[in-house]
Parts: C-alpha cells; sequence; structure tokens
C-alpha cells in the first residue's frame, strides 16, 4: 500500500513537470557587483570583464588624486596643478594643466605614452576611442585618436559649444552648437552630418534660437537637441543612419511646458525618448506621444542621472534608480547606496545589457534580464 502510494506520488509529479505551463514573463535588472572606491581591499573573486588593466575612478582630494585599478596597486597623482581624465572602460588616463599647453596620456601602470603640445581639454568617449580637445573659448573642437594624431576632419568650428555626446556602440559623436549648428561624426571623427537645426524652424528676423542641450542613441542612430525658440523650449529628434545618408530626417518635436535654463538630461533610443528634467521625468514613444509624466519627489537638481541601452532606460532620483523598458513600462525601481554617495553617474559596462552606477564611494553593477532569463 505505501509502496503503490510512493510510485503513484513519483508518476504524478513526473506528469506534472511535462506538462507546459504559462510562467510569468517579466524582464528584472540584477546586481551582480560592488566595487569600493575607498578600501583597500574588494571581497570578490576576480573576473575577466575586471582585469583588462582599466581605471574605474579618479578619487579627488584637495591636494591629491587617486586612480583605483581593479587588483592593482592605486596610484596617487599630485592634483595641485594638474588635472586628470580617465575614460571609465578605457586603459589609460590623461594629465594636463589647469592652464597649460601640454596633454600628456599614460598607460594604467603610469608609462607615459605621448605628450602633445594641446592647449585644450580632453574627453573621451567612455571606451576611450576618440579624444576630443575642447578648446577654451568652447568654439573649436579638435579630433585626436589615441596617439594623440590628428583625426578625421582635424576639427570642427562653431559658435560656441553648448553639448557633446557619444553612441555606446560604436561612438558616433554628436556636436550642438549654441547657435543650432548640429554636427555628428564617426569614432575616427570624419563628418557624417552637419546642419543648422533653424532650417527645420520658421525663424524670422531677430528671433531667438539657442541650443542648449543633446543625446545620440546607444546605436547612433537617433539623436535629440533640446533648444530654445520663441521663448519655448523644444527637443527635437532626428533619425540618421550612417550607411544611408539619406535617411537623415526630423522625426517628431517636442514642445515642453516650462523653460530649462541650462542643459536638460534625457536619453533617446528608436523606441522612445526619457526626459529627465529637474521636476519630473517624463517618456515619449517613438511617435512623440507623452505616455507619462512623473512629478519628481525630491527637491529640484538640474543634474539628473539618465541613461539608455537597447533594452532599457534609466534614471536616478535621490539614490534611487527607475528602471523601464525600451516602450516607458517600468521594470524596477530600486536604491543603490547612499545619499551621501550622490551625484551618481550612470555609465555603460561591457555589454549592451549591462549598466554601472557610480558614487563617490562605490560601483554598482547591473544586468539586465530578459523575461525568458527573469524566469
Amino acid at each position: 500500500m505505501r509502496l503503490s502510494f510512493i510510485l503513484s506520488l513519483i508518476l504524478s509529479i513526473l506528469i506534472f513537470y511535462q506538462i507546459p505551463r504559462n510562467l510569468p514573463e517579466s524582464p528584472s535588472i540584477y546586481p551582480f557587483l560592488q566595487y569600493s572606491l575607498i578600501n583597500e581591499k574588494n571581497d570578490f573573486v576576480k573576473i575577466p570583464e575586471l582585469e583588462n588593466g582599466n581605471i574605474f575612478n579618479v578619487l579627488i582630494s584637495e591636494d591629491r588624486r587617486t586612480l583605483k585599478r581593479p587588483f592593482q596597486e592605486d596610484r596617487s597623482i599630485d592634483s595641485k596643478d594638474f588635472l586628470t581624465f580617465s575614460p571609465f572602460l578605457g586603459k589609460g588616463f590623461f594629465i594636463y594643466k589647469k592652464v597649460g599647453k601640454e596633454i600628456s596620456f599614460l598607460t594604467s601602470d603610469g608609462e607615459v605614452l605621448w605628450k602633445k603640445p594641446f592647449s585644450s581639454y580632453p574627453v573621451t568617449d567612455p571606451m576611450g576611442r576618440v579624444i576630443l580637445l575642447l578648446t577654451g573659448d568652447n568654439n573649436r573642437v579638435d579630433l585626436a585618436d589615441m596617439n594623440g594624431n590628428p583625426a578625421g576632419v582635424f576639427s570642427v568650428s562653431g559658435n560656441f559649444l553648448s553639448d557633446y555626446d557619444f553612441s555606446i556602440i560604436d561612438s558616433v559623436i554628436l556636436l550642438s552648437f549654441a547657435n543650432g549648428d548640429i554636427a555628428l561624426l564617426s569614432k575616427e571623427g570624419n563628418l557624417l552630418l552637419r546642419f543648422q537645426i533653424s532650417s527645420f524652424l520658421n525663424v524670422k528676423g531677430e528671433e531667438t534660437l539657442f541650443v542648449k542641450s543633446n543625446s545620440v542613441s546607444s546605436d547612433g542612430k537617433r539623436f535629440a537637441v533640446h533648444y530654445v525658440f520663441k521663448e519655448r523650449d523644444y527637443v527635437s529628434v532626428f533619425s540618421f543612419d550612417k550607411e544611408d545618408p539619406e535617411s537623415f530626417q526630423k522625426e517628431y518635436e517636442i514642445s515642453l511646458d516650462r523653460i530649462y535654463p541650462h542643459i536638460l538630461h534625457f536619453a533617446v533610443e528608436s523606441s522612445g525618448i526619457l526626459i529627465a528634467a529637474p521636476d519630473s521625468a517624463s517618456f515619449y514613444n517613438e511617435d512623440g506621444e507623452l505616455l507619462w509624466k512623473n512629478k519628481l519627489q525630491e527637491k529640484e537638481e538640474i543634474y539628473r542621472p539618465v541613461f539608455s541601452l537597447k533594452h532599457i532606460f534609466a534614471y536616478m532620483e535621490g539614490n534611487t534608480v527607475h528602471v523601464f523598458d525600451s516602450s516607458g513600462v517600468g521594470i524596477d525601481s530600486f536604491r543603490t547606496g547612499g545619499k551621501e554617495e550622490g551625484p551618481f553617474r550612470i555609465l555603460p559596462f561591457r555589454k549592451d545589457d549591462q549598466f554601472v552606477i557610480q558614487g563617490k564611494h562605490n560601483l554598482y553593477y547591473y544586468q539586465f534580464l530578459s523575461a525568458e532569463e527573469s524566469i
């Protein structure tokens, strides 16, 4: 009797697990690593993504800067007279004077690879694949490769550079100048597109047009420009495929409900745009239709971390991260670190479904899991 019951139970279990079931399917965000920027030792096993000589942060004190390098000794640099810049996922760092005529590029071990007579400020994409040299008056951007040699068109001039951005996948460069000149360049520094945004507007006489900020999608095929025109703020979204230059067109225009007299933080993809203003966060779909708008509970701040990948959008409110799928549907909201760690940055990592949140004390690594992977 007992044997018969046990056999029957086993048979029922086997049948149950072979029956197709509708399991809940929903994407999720998985934290997979935390790296301390203040402790000498981090308690986790080595992983290949961190064992490539990358410098993940520059800690700034009054007189010294400390370069944090996973699984290597920290490197301290005198910062009384020098500034440093390190691409988040690059393999070296720049040293230059606050007012000087020379830039040096060093490996993560401190070996000087080159020195160049540049009287400008270096910035790069997160991977460090292209160098922008910003002149002091912001009226010219010079381009250099990672050997410090002139690249592509050598330089792009305009009337006051107001913002720049890089695509994550292949480092397409977006430059916007205050007078409305917009330039799109390849990672090699070659000009892909240049136009005047007023060509899409009915500008008459002395009407004011001032471009303030921009953003380019992770694949470089969409970009957005924020500007004031006729005493009203707008964000225009454009599409462009470098493989098909004739594809360039304006997709839609968003009229904002107030004027923001500063840079606005937003992330754009082919599926829509997330605008993280100081007072609210809004999501518009691929046709420019407003899907939702959330009033922010924290105090108004100009800087609002925002980020996008192919599959997700994210913005931060204090130390709370809000993550949405490509259609603007909420995936997760969670806290990371403490408020004292702010301001935060949201940065790309090695794969197109990973991102990092950088605070003053820690780096927090997250992985996007699709509905199938979350099961």
